[in-house]
């Protein structure tokens, strides 16, 4: 047999396998989605529900310990630590970005290692919240959630730790509001300072200007 049929006798086997891992992908997530998603599992509490923003308080862990990625088991902390922390998502994702699987939670990890961990719900955009601008989410909604934070947990003092444009968010929400009793504010993968990135960020030099809430 020549090589040519070979080579399209192997291609048209691999697509056929190929085809048949799709179908069964397929099936599983009709038929069996509720056993193989694992994530947004954690136990929380809503304390704000809005339209679109809501707010959530992650209760400590009920177990003594909770298994870590390494399979190891982390004892949980019963003693609170004083200063709230609270998880903010971009705009536009699943909340479940800090709840992945129960053994995956940064949610879950840092309740059990004490900390009152409260997380910003952004919603899922719809039509009607095309009205919205970044002044209504990083100031008026923010202030919304942070206040009830403060009244939930009792105290002034909280720390903020947003991923991506939620690190932005914050950024926007301490400026803008003045806020003083931010303990720490820590961002993560947030596109800050784009001054390295070459000539794309001379480009956008020339065109850029403050920005107004």
């Amino acid at each position: 047999m020549s090589n040519p049929i070979k080579q399209a006798l192997q291609r048209a086997r691999e697509a056929r396998e190929h085809a048949g891992t799709v179908a069964g992908n397929a099936l599983d997530w009709v038929f069996l989605r509720g056993s193989l998603v694992q994530s947004g599992l954690t136990p929380y509490e809503t304390l704000l529900s809005g339209d679109p923003m809501s707010l959530r308080y992650y209760p400590p862990p009920y177990e003594d310990e909770i298994p870590l990625p390494d399979g190891s088991l982390l004892p949980v902390q019963r003693e609170r630590h004083p200063v709230p922390l609270v998880l903010v998502p971009p705009l536009g994702v699943t909340t479940e970005s800090f709840d992945l699987m129960p053994h995956r939670s940064l949610a879950r990890y840092m309740s059990a290692r004490g900390f009152h961990v409260y997380l910003i719900d952004w919603g899922t955009p719809e039509r009607r919240h095309a009205r919205l601008r970044l002044k209504d989410y990083s100031l008026d909604m923010f202030s919304e959630a942070v206040a009830e934070v403060r009244r939930h947990a009792g105290v002034k003092d909280i720390s903020l730790m947003g991923w991506c444009m939620g690190g932005l968010l914050s950024l926007m929400y301490a400026g803008a509001s003045g806020d003083q009793h931010i303990r720490n504010l820590i961002t993560v993968a947030s596109p800050i300072d784009f001054r390295g990135s070459g000539m794309p960020a001379k480009l956008a030099s020339l065109v850029s200007k403050p920005a107004h809430l």
